[in-house]
């Protein structure tokens, strides 16, 4: 599935020696996913009832944590990406009663604090594999319902991901039939960049579920055009 590495650095109060955490991301690895992992392992370790300012190089995860605490909850669940973290972060403020402060500094920049954050990733890159992966435990998340294929947490919105699965089933429908297989060798096969075949023999919609009788119809006559497999001039005389 991947990894990320992800980590923050104390700054105030100063504590000698420098506390900072380093760790990876597991599952579907992304810089998202690693800003927003960053900040939830940081709030875990604030004092309850504390004024708390995160700063961070990802505009984005600071977008999707202010839309997530302040916007309309209906319609965020349905378009939200990492729903289950940044629900989790909301807990955490709420629980801890505290008031979060998120500011953007500038990547690669003179910001101190930030290059010594990715100094210190990139020092710890020989060490890889021992690192911990951190994982959301969905059992201590309050949402109602956690969407999860095969056992893991889906971090995209529900409907994203169920379009994905029909496209790729449908796909692969399209890619096995009898007649592409048996009239193509191993090697062509191989050599074919199918993914770009069907999307320029075959408009999208063919790989959506049909929605009537005239649009399996229209299907069905696109597929037998691709195969020439239509009664042509060429192929009665």
């Amino acid at each position: 599935m991947g990894q990320m590495r992800m980590g923050w650095l104390i700054t105030d109060p100063v504590i000698s020696p420098v506390q900072y955490f380093v760790a990876d991301t597991d599952l579907y690895p992304s810089s998202n996913k690693a800003e927003l992992m960053a900040i939830l392992t940081a709030l875990t370790v604030v004092s309850q009832g504390k004024k708390v300012t995160i700063n961070t190089d990802n505009k984005e995860a600071i977008c999707m944590i202010n839309n997530h605490l302040q916007g309309d909850q209906t319609k965020i669940l349905h378009k939200l990406n990492y729903l289950s973290i940044i629900q989790t972060i909301k807990q955490i403020i709420n629980q801890l009663q505290l008031k979060l402060t998120l500011t953007k500094v500038e990547a690669h920049s003179n910001n101190l604090n930030n290059n010594i954050v990715d100094n210190l990733i990139k020092i710890t890159e020989h060490n890889w594999l021992n690192f911990d992966k951190l994982r959301i435990n969905r059992e201590y998340i309050n949402i109602l319902a956690i969407p999860t294929l095969k056992n893991k947490i889906i971090e995209e919105p529900i409907k994203k991901t169920i379009q994905e699965i029909n496209r790729t089933v449908a796909f692969y429908k399209w890619r096995m039939q009898n007649r592409t297989v048996n009239s193509i060798s191993e090697r062509k096969s191989h050599n074919i960049n199918w993914h770009l075949t069907q999307k320029t023999n075959h408009p999208f919609t063919l790989y959506q579920n049909p929605n009537s009788f005239e649009d399996t119809r229209q299907r069905s006559f696109k597929l037998r055009l691709q195969n020439n497999e239509l009664p042509t001039m060429d192929k009665l005389h």
